[in-house]
């Protein structure tokens, strides 16, 4: 696994906002409604915007309304990663200090509920553990007892484990407990450390959890994709040379260059004068043909600046010339592609979107 360090969790970044007491003594006959004011829009850097529905207790105020601000980012969190959450503030008498709010987008309308916790206590009433509630269905109300809450002690959800310097968790157990377009904010005595997304990504036809769709959130979290229309990414459909071509220019920042004498769809265009003019194409250059593994992996060695590795063990490069060969060295070296089959690379497959957003996912990310 690959261990991300969460730049938004130092406490550098901590903004003073505190965290509104849970109402002790709930009555056992309360019902707590939800509300969704229209002006409240929460926006991010990353082009992510969502509205929240809180919990409200009656006509006497509202419970786990977020305070109003903008945070600066929030960290994309694929299912096979494990994040770290830096509490450097705490000490090992302090395991509850860091806590946890979380809202949830289950039928990916924009809108995402706010979870409220159960606690599991022991015979001692010590807290030793969680419960996340579901969301009530179709706007229906919360019916609240003593032991239910709107925020939650880090240490106590399960797949936290205490590290240096703060706690650590693999998404996969976030996933597990909270559902797909999760955010998830983290306070530490009473100072806003930052948050996270659980993204199931943009698209409806990319299922989760498959061995794509971590690729395609992250390529779609980027800007690297757009799909194909709305909702739609088409993974199983042959990438041709120009698109993977553009989701290159796109990963690389897309610079600017001059016009080449090579005509393309005007949304491919400026990624085609950015290949031309670094010598990855020529003036022969066919847009719509299918891109190759080969044709695929040359690319992002050239856009990479050709880098050395150590030769490959694939045997059926025969016939490709010595930059094809490089290319698919320096693929196999970085991890890019392990082949289809052992020393087997198969060079002249075609490859499909879903497969094109991998290698960029691993070319970028190794």
């Amino acid at each position: 696994m690959k261990k991300i360090s969460a730049f938004f969790l130092a406490l550098a970044l901590c903004l003073g906002l505190a965290v509104p007491a849970f109402a002790a003594g709930t009555d056992t006959s309360a019902e707590l409604q939800y509300s969704v004011p229209d002006e409240f829009l929460v926006s991010w850097a990353n082009n992510f915007e969502c509205k929240v529905r809180y919990v409200v207790e009656g006509t006497t105020g509202k419970l786990g309304a977020p305070n109003d601000f903008e945070p600066d980012s929030y960290l994309l969190v694929p299912t096979s990663e494990e994040f770290s959450v830096g509490a450097y503030n705490l000490t090992e008498d302090e395991p509850g200090a860091l806590i946890t709010i979380a809202w949830s987008d289950p039928d990916n309308d924009g809108i995402y509920d706010q979870r409220l916790f159960q606690e599991k206590k022991n015979s001692e009433g010590i807290i030793k553990g969680y419960d996340v509630l579901p969301i009530p269905e179709d706007g229906a109300a919360y019916k609240m007892t003593d032991d239910v809450v709107r925020f939650a002690r880090t240490i106590a959800l399960p797949g936290f484990k205490r590290v240096e310097g703060g706690y650590a968790c693999n998404a996969d157990r976030l996933h597990d407990l909270f559902g797909d377009n999760t955010i998830i904010f983290f306070y530490s005595n009473d100072n806003f450390l930052g948050q996270v997304l659980l993204s199931a990504g943009a698209f409806d036809d990319v299922a989760g959890r498959c061995w794509y769709s971590d690729p395609v959130a992250w390529a779609a979290d980027k800007g690297i994709t757009t799909g194909t229309g709305e909702g739609i990414f088409e993974p199983g459909s042959d990438c041709t040379q120009s698109q993977i071509l553009t989701f290159l220019w796109r990963a690389e920042g897309k610079p600017q260059a001059a016009k080449a004498p090579v005509d393309v769809e005007e949304w491919h265009q400026d990624a085609i004068n950015w290949a031309y003019e670094k010598g990855m194409i020529d003036s022969s250059f066919d847009g719509s043909e299918p891109c190759t593994r080969a044709t695929a992996v040359n690319y992002m060695w050239q856009a990479k600046g050709k880098p050395t590795a150590a030769a490959s063990s694939f045997t059926d490069m025969n016939g490709y010339s010595e930059d094809f060969i490089k290319a698919v060295s320096w693929a196999s070296e970085k991890k890019i592609t392990t082949g289809v089959a052992e020393n087997q690379f198969d060079p002249g497959s075609v490859c499909n979107r879903a497969q094109i957003a991998t290698f960029l996912y691993r070319a970028y990310n190794n």
